[in-house]
């Protein structure tokens, strides 16, 4: 099955960000997701997007009474009874208050989408042209003789990790080059993840939103560990380490 198919993954992602997947269903995605950097991103949005959803947007007012009163005035002083009477009555209230109480929901929901795109920008890739950086926790780690050697980056509350190195790192077969963080007052580093295909740039998803991972840590570190072990602490030394900065 194509998982990356555009309407297919949609689904997959909003299903999964919001916990209805079945249980053999989401082990399946989260696998998809942990190769593919489209399939996190989509999960990232929707997460993005639902979060700000559970927050809730301001409550539309409730026009007063005399408000309606004076629009059924306004619109049904001309009208004449069925009868022919000539004498214009007014609708009941109840009815058309009924009847326009649609543009109260239009209101709302134009608050709430604009709570999403407002709050959320990234959800609809808007960021771009707020012409503002996101909120990200940035780091570029060093190797030994002082030059930079990955860069690595991370929506504040997204699920992905980007990470793009600045000069060749081989990898070893069976291995997986892994990020760790750390802070001043813990410094214990935390296995953040890790991966193993070649090239400039790779996706890692997290297992939790950046801001959980990231957000009291202060420096970074690379290792070359064994993959699939997911040890507690690294079991190599640092090829490169550096500070973990928060961008906003």
């Amino acid at each position: 099955m194509n998982y990356l198919r555009p309407e297919l993954l949609d689904a997959l992602a909003r299903a999964h960000a919001s916990g209805t997947l079945s249980p053999g269903a989401a082990r399946r995605f989260t696998r998809v997701v942990a190769g593919s950097a489209v399939a996190a991103k989509a999960v990232a949005d929707w997460q993005d997007v639902l979060q700000t959803l559970e927050q809730g947007a301001p409550p539309a007012p409730e026009p007063r009474a005399r408000v309606w009163d004076g629009v059924q005035q306004r619109l049904f002083e001309h009208v004449r009874a069925p009868s022919g009477d000539a004498r214009g009555r007014r609708a009941p209230a109840g009815g058309v208050a009924g009847w326009l109480r649609w543009p109260v929901g239009l209101v709302a929901g134009a608050l709430l989408s604009w709570s999403v795109m407002v709050l959320r920008p990234q959800a609809f890739d808007l960021e771009a042209a707020s012409g503002a950086a996101p909120a990200s926790y940035v780091g570029v780690l060093q190797d030994p003789q002082g030059r930079a050697l990955l860069a690595t980056t991370a929506r504040r509350r997204g699920t992905v990790l980007t990470v793009r190195l600045l000069r060749p790192v081989a990898i070893e077969p069976g291995h997986a080059l892994t990020v760790w963080a750390w802070s001043d007052a813990d410094p214990a580093p935390r296995r953040v993840g890790g991966w193993t295909t070649a090239g400039q740039t790779s996706t890692i998803a997290l297992p939790a939103p950046a801001e959980a991972l990231l957000g009291k840590m202060t420096h970074l570190g690379l290792s070359n560990e064994a993959d699939g072990a997911a040890p507690g602490s690294p079991t190599r030394p640092f090829i490169a380490e550096g500070a973990c900065a928060k961008v906003w």
